[in-house]
């Protein structure tokens, strides 16, 4: 039988103090010599525990289970009397600050004050002070200031990027008044980088271009307005009555904007600034085929003269007095409730003095506390109606810090002195930042108090960065989504020839044979380039205002084909034109100087305005005659001649001309000779094809000619 024995006893002679251990070993479950581990009940051999006798300690022995337990205990314990130490250093710097005689206190304020008095008041500083006095005593005015967190710098060009800001702002600022949906400053950014045709730019553009034609239109002595490169504002100014420049603004807005800046109305705005450089290179580099490839500086400097000029407009106009209106009657109603939060405030106070707490000191702080939130909404949207760029705070050393209504996930800062922009736009670096601002200095007092205020609303992660990548989509855009190619010339053009020989067939008019007009739109369709078109344009003009009229004289038909083309048609004048003086020369000259799509499309746009008119004028003239004709009796069919009192028409009735007319002798009607095929003035009585098929016809010894000069 096994004996339990001390291990410990035995080898050094020294007996365990504790009874209560394991009679067996921990491991191999059997008895002997055996070790007992001072902080367990365990107890082992020596070799399970990997001990030789020489190793056994005369103080406590730990098992390998409790001595990682007495290592976290001796840790724990020694920070704990760490902190206790640290706690005690302070403790007795607060007692030697005590310790100090009032007289001593006195004195260091009162130094202080007679160097900056503006900061003391009744013998204490009144914090916040000047942040560089904090850095001058740090240990005096009992602050540690931390280190600022480092930004990261802008990627784009410093020497534009506040006018990308300024562009950007603008847009926010007055979006509803220009129709066009806020854009962030990273997607101004890459829109401008780009080398071709941008969505957001050409909205931006004609966004103001709008406004500034109707403003170039609205002014006195026009004439004066307009320079030898405005052909298409000064054509638009002298078809004002039928044509409507800004409807064509899609498709020629680059054409529009270069005569904008030409125009003689925002002289004033170029001289001396980068536009100027850029205007006087428009005869050798014109700006609708070079916008596009001018570097980003200049692409900025083109739209914030547009911006310039805007400024001076009825509407930019009226949008700021809308502002200043908003903003006074928001300041009155923030300055009324703040009136109102002292009164309740000087209630509040009188009741603690007399130190009764009642259920009416509670409704109080109530109110009080809805009325500061009011004020805190109120001056929110008063920031929010403002319309300069103004930072929201600067830190100790003067730098600017500006949050973007428009871009709520970064933080932007200058740096004044090198003129150079950083961002934050993380949650951590904001974060940071505001941890180590010092609320004693009076700068960055300001700018945390507004940073914690705008904190809440600011946006951060991917959501924001995706939302840059669309596609720019203008929701309040009044465009309509169009090319300005020579495909859209082209539908133009045929579109305009369709709508004119469908008037003139109604008249038995053509503007050419039927087999030339075929040709023609052939060629328009088929040509590639728009001098081509311009020619066809011009063709179809010339031709317009000489149409053919198809003969109805069935008499005068002559089986020879030489004679056949000048029996069957003959030539027409019309005057189109007649309503605008000489300014078919104008356009005529117009066209043959077009250079690209866009002004060609307002060309054609010109014609048709012109075109249209003509037909609409005409189509009012025969309604007002059709109501002043008196109705034919069907059932009788009396003949109508100057016997019988019908008084005959002053004009023809094929071309609608006035001039050497033979009257019908059984109706009203009056014609040309040359429009029913005579070349000369019949010896008989001439009847309208109307008559003929009526059957109504009087005889008379000859026909009769009126000379009408109309």
């Amino acid at each position: 039988m096994k004996v339990e024995r001390d291990a410990k006893e035995i080898s050094i002679g020294i007996k365990t103090k504790k009874p209560e251990h394991l009679s067996l070993c921990k491991l191999c479950k059997d008895s002997g010599a055996l070790i007992y581990c001072s902080h367990c009940p365990n107890s082992y051999h020596l070799n399970c525990a990997r001990m030789k006798e020489s190793d056994i300690p005369y103080g406590n022995w730990y098992c390998n289970k409790c001595v990682p337990i007495l290592e976290k205990k001796l840790k724990d314990e020694y920070a704990k009397q760490e902190k206790i130490e640290r706690n005690s250093k302070g403790n007795k710097l607060k007692e030697v600050v005590s310790v100090l005689s009032n007289f001593e206190k006195d004195k260091i304020v009162m130094k202080f004050a007679k160097k900056f008095p503006q900061f003391v008041k009744q013998g204490k500083i009144n914090y916040p002070i000047e942040d560089r006095l904090l850095e001058l005593d740090p240990e005096f005015h009992q602050v540690v200031l931390g280190k600022l967190p480092k930004p990261m710098p802008c990627n784009y060009p410093q020497d534009v990027f506040l006018e990308i800001v300024s562009i950007t702002l603008f847009a926010y600022t007055f979006s509803s008044h220009i129709g066009i949906t806020p854009f962030s400053i990273d997607k101004l950014y890459s829109e401008l980088e780009k080398d071709n045709e941008s969505v957001l730019i050409k909205e931006i553009v004609m966004s103001l271009i709008k406004e500034l034609i109707v403003y170039i239109l609205s002014k006195e002595n026009l004439d004066e307005q307009f320079s030898g490169q405005n052909k298409f504002l000064y054509s638009a100014y002298k078809l004002s009555n039928v044509f409507n420049i800004i409807d064509y603004l899609p498709y020629s807005w680059l054409t529009l904007f270069s005569e904008v800046m030409t125009s003689n109305t925002f002289k004033d705005y170029i001289e001396d600034t980068a536009a100027e450089s850029i205007i006087s290179k428009f005869e050798e580099f014109p700006l609708e085929s070079n916008f596009f490839k001018y570097n980003l500086s200049e692409k900025v400097s083109c739209i914030t003269f547009l911006i310039s000029c805007f400024c001076d407009t009825k509407v930019f106009h009226e949008a700021l007095s809308e502002r200043i209106e908003q903003r006074t009657e928001l300041s009155r109603e923030k300055a009324m409730i703040k009136v109102q939060i002292k009164e309740l405030e000087q209630k509040q106070a009188a009741e603690v003095k007399a130190a009764t707490t009642t259920r009416k000191s509670t409704s109080l702080a109530d109110r009080i506390a809805k009325f500061q939130n009011k004020v805190h909404d109120l001056s929110h949207k008063i920031e929010d109606i403002q319309v300069r760029v103004t930072p929201i705070g600067l830190d100790r050393d003067y730098n600017e810090y500006y949050i973007f209504k428009f871009e709520l996930s970064k933080i932007y800062m200058l740096k004044p002195l090198e003129n150079t922009w950083y961002y934050f736009s993380t949650k951590e670096d904001i974060e940071e930042l505001m941890q180590n601002l010092c609320p004693k200095g009076l700068r960055e007092n300001k700018l945390l108090e507004n940073l914690k205020a705008r904190f809440p609303q600011m946006k951060f992660g991917s959501d924001s960065e995706r939302k840059s990548d669309d596609d720019y989509f203008n929701k309040l855009s009044e465009f309509k989504n169009t090319n300005s190619d020579l495909a859209t010339a082209k539908k133009l053009m045929l579109d305009l020839e369709k709508k004119f020989t469908k008037y003139l067939n109604k008249s038995n008019k053509q503007w050419e044979i039927e087999e030339n007009q075929f040709v023609w739109r052939e060629k328009v369709t088929t040509c590639d380039n728009v001098f081509q078109l311009s020619e066809l344009l011009l063709e179809h003009y010339e031709k317009s205002s000489t149409p053919l009229r198809v003969s109805v004289n069935d008499s005068f038909s002559d089986s020879s084909e030489e004679a056949e083309y000048e029996k069957k048609y003959r030539k027409v004048s019309i005057r189109l034109w007649q309503d605008f003086g000489d300014h078919n020369l104008i356009w005529e000259q117009l066209v043959q100087s077009v250079a690209n799509s866009q002004q060609l499309i307002l060309a054609i746009a010109l014609y048709t305005s012109v075109l249209e008119h003509y037909i609409q004028k005409k189509n009012e003239n025969m309604k007002s005659e059709e109501k002043k004709r008196p109705k034919e009796d069907k059932r009788k069919k009396e003949p109508k001649t100057k016997t019988n009192g019908v008084k005959h028409e002053d004009h023809c009735f094929f071309c609608e001309d006035g001039g050497e007319l033979i009257c019908c002798e059984g109706c009203s009607r009056v014609v040309h000779p040359e429009c029913i095929g005579f070349d000369k003035v019949p010896d008989d009585d001439w009847y309208c094809d109307s008559c003929n098929k009526q059957g109504t016809r009087v005889t008379r010894s000859k026909a009769r000619l009126r000379k009408l000069n109309i």
